[in-house]
């Protein structure tokens, strides 16, 4: 049997300069248009449970997003996506308070051309003066009880972290795809159309896939209707080393999936997945961030 070491993809955490310059700027640009979007929906839905729904969902698109700018600028280094996350997630902050200002001032839906007009305003201390009143004055209630000064404040607070924390979360969790540095591309995700079943442990899967990749595969009989193993060709014609994953599924009563990653990036080389892919039925997966 061969050793362990190596046969498994391992990342170079490389960091692309230019590109994670574009990546910043991205950042920022789209920070702009996610905190008036922000604003408006917070305005449109003023209440605090669904408030809560509308901060998870923009942390998890910024998550998304970053995901989706880290593959775009090449960047494969995950404390700069982390940062990257950081970054648009302030940045969304600012311009939510920016768009939250004008809806006070005007006491309609933040227009967006007053909106341009005032990015800038967080740094007059008339206006940090004018939300130190609105803090303390309150804008809404909960049961009747009026939320301002402290309690408004550390909701503020939770809000704002939420938005920071849940994409780094996000990211922490995410698929980690191979990429070829001496071609500068990312694999494409392959998935065998075949359900599976693996009649023995990950240990000895492992152990043939190391003698026979092909046989391996090809002699694995079929899977229940909800009980399977999906393979994964990560597959890059240029390259000389491709890569195998094996995933496997559980369908629960109520028709969802459970999922567990049996073997991830598994190295094959480049003959043996061209014929599993000749020989047996696949499809071209989208890139996935989670």
């Amino acid at each position: 049997m061969k050793t362990t070491k190596n046969i498994f993809y391992e990342s170079s955490n490389s960091i692309n300069p230019q590109g994670l310059l574009v990546a910043a700027l991205l950042c920022i640009v789209l920070a702009f248009f996610l905190g008036f979007i922000y604003t408006g929906l917070i305005v449109m839905i003023p209440f605090i449970y669904i408030g809560i729904v509308i901060n998870i969902g923009m942390g998890l698109s910024i998550g998304v997003m970053v995901g989706g700018i880290a593959r775009l600028t090449h960047n494969r280094n995950r404390k700069s996506q982390y940062g990257l996350a950081l970054l648009l997630g302030a940045c969304v902050a600012y311009f939510q308070w920016i768009a939250y200002f004008v809806y006070i001032m005007t006491e309609n839906m933040p227009n967006f051309g007053l909106y341009c007009e005032q990015l800038g305003a967080l740094f007059d201390r008339e206006v940090w003066a004018f939300l130190a009143e609105i803090n303390a004055v309150g804008m809404w209630s909960v049961f009747g009880t009026n939320v301002s000064g402290g309690l408004l404040t550390l909701v503020w607070v939770i809000e704002f972290l939420m938005i920071l924390l849940i994409p780094i979360f996000y990211l922490s969790l995410s698929k980690e795809y191979p990429y070829a540095e001496d071609i500068g591309k990312w694999y494409s995700k392959y998935t065998l159309e075949e359900n599976y079943s693996i009649p023995y442990g990950s240990h000895k899967l492992l152990s043939l896939l190391q003698e026979n990749v092909l046989n391996t595969i090809q002699s694995l009989p079929l899977g229940r209707a909800n009980r399977y193993v999906k393979v994964h060709i990560l597959y890059l014609e240029e390259a000389s080393t491709q890569y195998l994953s094996i995933e496997r599924v559980f369908i629960n009563h109520n028709g969802s999936d459970d999922k567990d990653m049996l073997v991830e990036n598994f190295c094959i080389d480049n003959n043996t997945a061209k014929q599993l892919l000749n020989s047996i039925e696949h499809k071209k997966r989208w890139v996935e961030f989670f």
